[in-house]
């Protein structure tokens, strides 16, 4: 008696890379234990995998077993590894498109998490499969079949909590192929096995000779859900509806026509029984339409003869209760016929609903107690691993902020109040009239040793050719989704022109499934122009100071003739001022290497920080005295604030130091005045003065550039890397699009 719909599994194919996918990862990722001690565990998770998914999956209980324990251990897989393990898992989609010329390839899905959720829609499919297989002669076939729909049905209801689940955006690249995922798909699925449940309900109610009433409540509820699932196989675009066999929507369509008209049927006996013969016929014409409707999309050839069958037996009945209804009322019961539009609606009956099996549920649970236990220990849950990074994160920006950031801004005060007095270029004048100061000949050395004007040329043209290179990569990956676009225009007007009147072409256009890779492109094309505004920036600044750094990179005679010397006579460099400001400048440099030494003993500190062993015994305690289940970061806050008190020493030290810094500059400020007014003001002591300044500013100038250039050549590095795995991703996305209509 098998007139349900058989569902179509997701067929896979076996992965030898699988075993080498989670060695690989393991190796990488946890550092205290090796692959090897997971031997065993790998090679049973591959043989689960093998024996619930690769060899095809037939319609038999066995199976229902094996896709239960895979699905089960790979729930506890994934909480102890992430989804992305860098490991596809190809499946066809469960209908091809209806365009296709040919079986279009396997889409590969790229997590354990698509894994998951595929498994656990083969176990509906099984469910659902092995309840249409039912005989349903018996009251026992007919439960076990009501049981199997409401299994299939909770477990559909379950994926709509899985779906969030699946990484954004990874599905994106496989258009409207990967239309089984969606959530229209995934209802039409669950209304369907609901339907078909409580289809199985009304014909033991049927078997069981339930009041007229009843059955007629139940039919309507069929009849309702077959209807949810049309709606539903019409939501989003493009609809489940369109990937859909014909002869799946006429089905549906077909019972929902049928159950109405049988549920109408059933009320007309009631209204018989009551002596309401006036409604009887009613109901009777009301049915005999519906049962009409029913047989004209039967009469299309796309469903089963049992079908058709069904629906004529019903009209057979109809015509004749009708044809003596009426005889009877005519003769004898001249009871008021109301129009159809009069009748009480009958109110549908649900007496099914979704049940998730216990072992999905709790497939944690189901796995310790008869799933032969869970394995992979001593792989830490995933949970802690995530709880592991927002501690690193929070201790990472804590010292970036509140340290590193404190002594840079510091840093840069200091630098700047120094250049605003011209210090200490104005000491170097006085204090050495004739040649060149000691610090300023070590910086030049350093410029000469590096040949740094010729460094900076060259990272400047390596950017500059990085900068041009990126834009052809962008604009080739852009050139590859303009081409599958017109070629998808060209499909779509060959095919809707070489169709019958009407019939249009129902794959999206590329413009609206490409929108992911198409706003990766307006990102790149915006970092790219905020790039190039940076660079020129940098090379505004070479250029100013361009020239002063040539001097400081030429040779000692040359430099030393750029600085104006002084006359020969007395000297200001013995004067308790200027040991003065000298004090207070090696005060101000002593409490710069002071920074720098807080600094990096903070960073320091951070990179041997590893909180590991703290969280893990701390999930493990939760978890012993609460019984709580998947690890959560938030259940370390209180170990996460205790952790990162160890850095308020150094910040506390950082804000010490920068409140003497104000005080020292505050009475360099004090000194310089008194310095500057106790100077004699020759032009030529000015003129030494300021090209000392000029000269060691120039170095700091020197030293930002090579920094801006090193970290503009390490920036369009990334980016070529990245550019390049974004016009692969184009490629591979249009290589999907061009299989579909292969």
């Amino acid at each position: 008696m098998n007139n349900h719909l058989l569902l179509p599994f997701k067929k896979t194919a076996p992965l030898p890379s699988l075993p080498g996918a989670l060695r690989t990862y393991i190796s990488e990722h946890f550092k205290t234990i090796g692959p090897e001690a997971f031997k065993d565990d790998i090679h049973q998770f591959v043989r689960l995998r093998r024996d619930a998914v690769e060899g095809g999956i037939e319609n038999h209980r066995e199976n229902i077993g094996r896709l239960i324990k895979y699905h089960a251990t790979l729930a506890y897989l994934l909480s102890k590894l992430p989804p992305d393990i860098n490991q596809v898992f190809p499946y066809d989609p469960t209908f091809p498109p209806t365009y296709a010329l040919h079986t279009p390839a396997p889409l590969p899905l790229p997590t354990l998490a698509h894994e998951r959720f595929v498994v656990l829609y083969n176990l509906a499919a099984c469910f659902s499969n092995l309840g249409a297989l039912e005989p349903r002669t018996t009251p026992d076939s007919i439960k076990r079949a009501t049981a199997a729909f409401q299994n299939s049905s909770g477990i559909f209801t379950h994926l709509f909590t899985l779906l969030p689940s699946l990484p954004k955006g990874s599905l994106e690249p496989f258009g409207s192929a990967a239309f089984d995922f969606k959530e229209g798909y995934i209802e039409t699925m669950k209304s369907l096995t609901e339907a078909m449940a409580q289809e199985c309900f009304w014909q033991q109610a049927v078997h069981d000779k339930y009041k007229n009433g009843t059955v007629a409540r139940l039919a309507m509820k069929v009849s309702e859900l077959y209807d949810q699932t049309l709606v539903a196989s019409q939501k989003e675009f493009p609809s489940t509806a369109s990937h859909l066999p014909p002869a799946w929507t006429a089905l549906i369509t077909i019972k929902k026509f049928h159950f109405s008209a049988a549920a109408q049927y059933r009320m007309s006996v009631e209204d018989l029984e009551k002596n309401r013969y006036g409604l009887e016929i009613a109901r009777l014409e009301v049915a005999q339409g519906l049962a009409k409707k029913a047989l004209d999309n039967a009469k299309r050839g796309i469903v089963s003869d049992l079908v058709i069958a069904d629906i004529k037996t019903l009209s057979s009945t109809l015509t004749s209760s009708l044809a003596r209804a009426k005889k009877d009322n005519d003769l004898i019961y001249l009871d008021l016929v109301p129009p159809a539009g009069e009748l009480a609606s009958v109110q549908g009956a649900l007496m099914v609903k979704p049940v998730l099996p216990k072992e999905v549920e709790d497939s944690l649970g189901w796995l310790i107690r008869e799933g032969g236990g869970l394995g992979w220990e001593g792989l830490v849950d995933y949970g802690v691993h995530v709880a592991i990074s927002v501690y690193d994160d929070r201790k990472e920006s804590f010292v970036r902020d509140e340290i590193v950031g404190k002594k840079e801004e510091v840093d840069e005060i200091a630098a700047s109040t120094l250049q605003s007095l011209n210090l200490p270029g104005a000491l170097q004048a006085v204090e050495r009239p004739m040649g060149l100061p000691p610090s300023l000949l070590g910086m030049a050395e350093e410029v000469r040793r590096e040949r740094g004007p010729e460094r900076v040329r060259k990272m400047m043209d390596n950017i500059k050719s990085s900068r041009r290179q990126a834009d052809v990569l962008l604009n080739e990956a852009l050139d590859v989704l303009d081409q599958e676009a017109e070629e998808d225009e060209a499909l779509r007007a060959r095919y809707e022109s070489a169709s019958p009147s009407g019939l249009r072409w129902t794959r999206p256009a590329s413009h609206e499934v490409n929108k992911h890779l198409t706003q990766q492109a307006e990102t790149f094309r915006s970092t790219l122009n905020q790039a190039a505004a940076s660079d020129g920036v940098v090379r505004e600044k070479w250029e100013q100071w361009e020239d002063q750094i040539e001097v400081l990179g030429g040779n000692e005679d040359a430099l030393s003739n750029s600085v104006p010397r002084l006359p020969t006579g007395p000297s200001l460099s013995s004067t308790p001022l200027t040991r003065l400001l000298h004090t207070l400048l090696e005060s101000l440099s002593d409490l710069s290497n002071a920074r720098t030494q807080i600094a990096s003993t903070a960073k320091g500190l951070a990179s041997r920080d590893d909180v590991r062993s703290l969280v893990i015994s701390e999930a493990n305690s939760i978890q012993r005295d609460a019984g709580a289940g998947e690890v959560r970061a938030e259940w370390f806050e209180g170990l996460f604030e205790r952790e990162l008190r160890k850095y308020e020493s150094a910040r506390e030290e950082m804000e010490g130091n920068g409140r003497e810094v104000e005080v020292v500059l505050e009475e360099i400020r004090v000194q310089n005045e008194a310095f500057l007014a106790s100077r004699r003001t020759s032009p030529t002591i000015k003129a030494r003065e300021n090209a000392l300044q000029d000269l060691d500013l120039a170095y700091h100038r020197y030293r930002e550039v090579v920094l801006n250039l090193t970290e503009g050549v390490k920036f369009y590095n990334d980016l070529l890397t990245l550019l390049t795995g974004y016009k692969n991703d184009c490629k591979e996305w249009v290589w999907s699009r061009r299989s579909d209509v292969s």
